[in-house]
C-alpha cells in the first residue's frame, strides 16, 4: 500500500471513529435528559430541591449538541477534503473512497435523501422539544392539577411519598414559573444558534479549496 492509499485510509478511519463518538453523545443526550427529567419529578425520593434539576435539561442538550456539531464539522472538513482530492487525482488507481465521498456530495447537491442528515435533525427538534417542556413545565402541572386529581387521592394509602413530591413540584412550578420559563427560552435559542452556527461553518467548508 502506498503513502497516498495509506493517508486516505487514515482519514476514513477517522471519519467513522468520529461518527462512534457522535452517536455515543447522541445516546448519552437520552440518557442525561431522562436521568435528570426522572430526579426533578421526584421519582427517586422526594428531595425538596430536586425539581430544580429540570433546569439543567436545556444546558446539558445544548452542551451536548455543540460536541456533536463539532465531530459533524470534523467529518465534513474530511469529506469535503475527499471530493477535492477525488477532483485532483481522477486518474490515480486508489480512488475507491474518494469515488464514494463524491458520489455522496452528488446525491447531497442534488437534494436526494442524505445519508447524514437526519442526526443534525434529530439534535435540534429533540433539544427544542426538551426546552419548550421545561419552559412549559409550570402551565402543564397546574393544567394536571395532580395533587387534587382523583387518580392520586383514591391511592393515597399507596403513594403518600408520591403526593409529597407532587405538592413539592406544584409549590415550586408556582414559586419558580419565571425560572423554568427562562431557562426553557434560554435553551431554545442557545440550541437553535448552535445549529445555525453548525450549518454556516459547513458552508464555510464547502468553499474550501486545496492549497497549491
Amino acid at each position: 500500500m502506498n503513502d497516498y492509499s495509506s493517508s486516505i485510509e487514515k482519514l476514513t478511519d477517522e471519519i467513522i471513529e468520529s461518527q462512534k463518538i457522535r452517536s455515543d453523545f447522541m445516546k448519552w443526550k437520552i440518557i442525561v435528559v431522562a436521568a435528570l427529567g426522572a430526579a426533578g419529578l421526584g421519582l427517586h425520593g422526594n428531595c425538596p430541591i430536586a425539581p430544580l434539576l429540570l433546569l439543567i435539561i436545556p444546558f446539558a442538550c445544548f452542551y451536548i449538541d455543540t460536541l456533536c456539531y463539532h465531530i459533524s464539522l470534523r467529518i465534513s472538513g474530511i469529506g469535503h477534503f475527499f471530493d477535492l482530492e477525488y477532483l485532483d487525482h481522477k486518474n490515480d488507481a486508489p480512488n475507491f473512497i474518494l469515488k464514494y465521498e463524491r458520489y455522496l456530495r452528488g446525491a447531497n447537491h442534488n437534494r436526494r435523501p442524505s445519508y447524514f442528515r437526519w442526526e443534525h435533525i434529530d439534535a435540534i427538534v429533540s433539544s427544542v422539544l426538551a426546552s419548550t417542556l421545561i419552559a412549559a413545565f409550570p402551565y402543564i402541572i397546574k393544567k394536571l392539577d395532580l395533587v387534587n386529581s382523583d387518580i392520586v387521592k383514591s391511592e393515597v394509602g399507596s403513594c403518600c411519598n408520591l403526593i409529597i413530591v407532587m405538592r413539592i413540584i406544584n409549590d415550586l412550578s408556582i414559586k419558580m414559573n419565571t425560572y423554568y420559563w427562562m431557562a426553557g427560552i434560554a435553551g431554545i435559542f442557545l440550541c437553535t444558534l448552535a445549529f445555525v452556527l453548525f450549518k454556516i461553518e459547513c458552508n464555510r467548508i464547502k468553499k474550501l479549496v486545496l492549497p497549491n
